[in-house]
């Protein structure tokens, strides 16, 4: 006897075992792959600035990784210029665009900062600055406080 397939929608699941609503809101770490920027307890501290973690619609969220992860997330800054940006960064809060300008801006200075850093770490905090801003038009789209404006 062959049984009878029942087409399912699982666009409204949640894939866990609970009956909970499915979440509309992600936490993005604007400085993401975890694994390289956890790894040191500067870079660990600059990726956890809570301004740096912005709630995203899921949707959007999910868009975002799947364009911007072609670049393998940001790429991590050295020590020391994760302590520098860590000193001159000014988070605002309740603006994650204004957040990432900060963040950018501070990176960016640290770059021109030639007699500091190595070639190679000067490229890198360029790479990171490049990373940061691809991500902008989906931050300012999926974030909490624009959403709202797109979807209503």
């Amino acid at each position: 006897m062959m049984s009878e397939k029942i087409p399912i929608d699982l666009s409204d699941t949640n894939n866990s075992k609970s009956d909970r609503p499915r979440r509309i809101y992600d936490r993005h770490h604007v400085l993401f792959r975890r694994k390289s920027w956890n790894a040191e307890e500067e870079t660990n501290q600059l990726r956890g600035d809570s301004s740096l973690i912005i709630k995203m619609h899921n949707e959007i969220h999910k868009e975002l990784h799947a364009d911007i992860d072609l670049l393998d997330g940001v790429p991590c800054i050295s020590r020391e210029m994760a302590r520098r940006v860590l000193s001159n960064y000014t988070p605002i809060k309740g603006d994650p665009i204004k957040c990432i300008d900060n963040l950018l801006q501070s990176i960016d200075s640290e770059t021109k900062n030639k007699s500091s850093y190595s070639k190679s770490w000067i490229e890198v905090g360029k790479a990171a600055c490049y990373a940061i801003e691809v991500q902008r038009p989906y931050v300012n789209l999926g974030n909490k406080n624009n959403i709202k404006k797109y979807i209503l």
